[in-house]
């Protein structure tokens, strides 16, 4: 018996340093990981003459009329597209869409132009006066994602256009969430809860001393999956998915281009909720959570000719007005 305990002390003793180790190493691994992809945010955020391609919407379509309708109310039925590149002076965007809006950055200074309307000068509007919802600035994104520490969940191999790349899965923390809504690196159709931010607005009106509401926190869980070519160490894809929870009250609420209402109205077919308690699987990068009480909204960026798409010269007439 006491030859016995004496061998399973032993073994006891044995496996503890191989356990620390184990360990060990998984610490090393992921820290040589989240560094690998910090250093790819840097050197893709850091580069100049890039092409990039931008769609967002929903996930999938409603099939709910009433849904429908109060989308139209809300503006913001179709997903959205663009291409677009950025320079060392600026950027440019263009909108897919039968009016062909098209738009020019640099500095303080916005140009837009569409179909129907020559190069004027704008401030967050198409050239015909309708507001622009989000412009995007995938340099910005990349280099607000390089300054955080970011919380990896998952590590795959895949490819992307027939070419080997690394996909590094992310989930954001609640602050980041705020952070990339507000400063507009992301989307606010991603999280916005278009009603009840509407009631906020509304109860600024009655009082010439009445404070300004606080700024309701985006109420979303946004996934994102980064595919980095190992051999050059640039990222050429982001993915994001955002899970916004919808209101739980049953008023129809806006959030990520859908309309979602807890009301007895249709339901839109829902897939199988994975089981809670069991690990996340992931596709693509992108792992699978319930959508019970969620809207999902997807976000696609691919970024093209990293440091070589050379720009466009800017006629005399945008420099013009670029002054």
């Amino acid at each position: 018996m006491a030859h016995r305990s004496k061998l399973l002390l032993a073994t006891c003793l044995l496996l503890v340093p191989i356990s620390a180790q184990d360990a060990g190493q998984a610490g090393r691994a992921k820290a040589a990981l989240a560094q690998r992809l910090k250093a790819a945010l840097t050197k893709t955020g850091s580069q100049s003459d890039t092409a990039f391609r931008l769609q967002w919407g929903p996930d999938k379509k409603a099939k709910n009329n009433r849904k429908k309708m109060l989308a139209q109310i809300m503006g913001q039925t179709q997903s959205r597209a663009t291409t677009g590149s950025w320079h060392e002076t600026h950027r440019v965007v263009a909108f897919t869409g039968a009016e062909d809006d098209e738009l020019v950055l640099a500095g303080t200074r916005m140009l837009a132009r569409d179909k129907q309307h020559d190069w004027r000068r704008r401030n967050g509007r198409f050239a015909d006066g309708n507001e622009i919802r989000h412009i995007p600035d995938p340099k910005s994104l990349l280099q607000q994602l390089a300054a955080w520490p970011l919380a990896i969940t998952h590590r795959s191999a895949g490819s992307l256009n027939d070419r080997a790349v690394e996909i590094i899965s992310v989930t954001l923390n609640s602050d980041q969430v705020s952070e990339m809504i507000w400063s507009g690196a992301l989307p606010l159709s991603l999280t916005e809860s278009g009603a009840i931010n509407m009631i906020a607005f509304g109860r600024q009106f009655g009082a010439n001393k009445q404070l300004r509401p606080a700024a309701r926190a985006p109420e979303a869980t946004i996934d994102l999956a980064i595919s980095i070519d190992p051999g050059t160490n640039l990222v050429h894809a982001i993915r994001a998915r955002a899970w916004a929870k919808n209101d739980p009250n049953g008023m129809a609420v806006f959030i990520g281009g859908n309309i979602a209402n807890n009301g007895d109205e249709e339901e839109d077919e829902e897939e199988e909720d994975p089981d809670a308690n069991a690990p996340l699987v992931y596709e693509d990068g992108i792992p699978k959570r319930s959508r019970k009480d969620r809207t999902v909204t997807d976000w696609d960026l691919r970024l093209m000719e990293h440091g070589q798409h050379a720009p466009t010269p800017l006629s005399d007439q945008q420099k013009q007005l670029l002054k």
